[in-house]
């Protein structure tokens, strides 16, 4: 019984601890939410953008996002970047809501490198939000180990 009753407060000091991370978590401007590779040519990723929606009378102009992977691979490294960029008066990528926002980012294997494979990559990416009233947002992420899946 007592070891029991040490277990349970252990584990939930533990839990209780890793509550504020999570919350955190889900609140930073920009991360990975899932990875992928497809045709070992291209990680996808799945971006989590939070940028903050603009003020009364203001507008979001311009947005950018870039990402860079490398990952070993045999005796060597397979790496890659993509990004985009999208601006006013056009079509804008995403919605600046002050809430999560899952953006696709494609990121292609340099072609002189080797493939990039199923498995822990290294992954860094920046955001950049630019507001029809001068102000902009930025955030970065990484470099953090993200597992590509198959």
């Amino acid at each position: 019984m007592r070891r029991s009753l040490r277990l349970t407060v252990a584990a939930l000091t533990v839990g209780a601890a890793m509550l504020p991370l999570t919350a955190m978590a889900s609140t930073t401007p920009l991360g990975v939410s899932h990875a992928k590779v497809l045709a070992r040519i291209d990680a996808r990723l799945d971006m989590r953008i939070n940028c903050p929606a603009p003020a009364s009378g203001d507008s979001v102009t311009l947005e950018t996002v870039d990402a860079f992977v490398e990952q070993a691979a045999g005796s060597g490294i397979s790496s890659g970047n993509g990004g985009v960029v999208a601006g006013a008066p056009g079509q804008l990528l995403w919605q600046c809501t002050s809430a999560n926002v899952i953006f696709p980012l494609d990121v292609l294997a340099d072609v002189s490198g080797r493939p990039f494979h199923k498995g822990a990559a290294i992954v860094s990416a920046s955001l950049d939000i630019y507001y029809a009233s001068g102000a902009e947002f930025s955030a970065t992420y990484g470099p953090a180990v993200v597992n590509l899946a198959g």
